[in-house]
């Protein structure tokens, strides 16, 4: 999460530099290689910054299931797509590594976005990946007991994931609030 908004500014200042250098040097307009790396710059940047405020970092959430928190963080990834499939043109060197590569990262996106979309299947599936992706969450556990229960009807197992999501509020965080603990007691 650091090192592409660091990246990113780096990459910036260079570009800042070159263009200083080409106009001093007579230029009129940058090289298209500016633009480029400006829009990768600002893709870098934008990724972390945009995500910081719906992750687990500033503030623990058991989950975050809500897909409207990812519109912001997800428009920056084609700027940086468009940027280095820029630089994978024609007229730049190594082209097939770059077409390669691009290929790959998307394939992979293709396969893990499929990968996923089989947890939302039903409520049952959803849940059970949930608690696996995220064991120490309380509302992940709690629910899967419910699901448990509502699709298998295995009473001890639902009970053990019951025992588990009580002991994991017990320990929350919340509970080191005093205004917390004075509600809770």
């Amino acid at each position: 999460m650091l090192c592409p908004p660091l990246a990113g500014i780096v990459i910036w200042v260079r570009a800042w530099a070159a263009e200083r250098r080409e106009r001093r040097a007579g230029a009129e307009r940058p090289t298209d290689g500016l633009h480029v790396a400006l829009l990768l710059a600002v893709g870098l940047v934008w990724v972390p910054v945009a995500y910081f405020p719906h992750s687990n970092i500033p503030h623990l959430l058991p989950t975050v299931r809500a897909e409207r928190f990812w519109y912001l963080p997800a428009i920056a990834p084609p700027w940086c797509s468009a940027a280095s499939s820029r630089a994978g043109s024609p007229r730049a060197r190594g082209t097939k590594a770059m077409i390669v590569l691009i290929s790959a990262f998307f394939g992979f996106q293709a396969l893990r976005t499929r990968i996923h979309a089989l947890d939302y299947t039903n409520d049952y599936t959803f849940w059970r990946a949930t608690q696996r992706a995220v064991p120490n969450s309380a509302k992940a556990q709690l629910n899967f007991s419910v699901m448990v229960g509502a699709h298998k009807g295995d009473l001890p197992k639902r009970l053990a994931l019951n025992g588990e999501a009580m002991r994991l509020r017990r320990r929350g965080p919340w509970r080191t609030s005093t205004t917390a603990t004075r509600c809770a007691a």
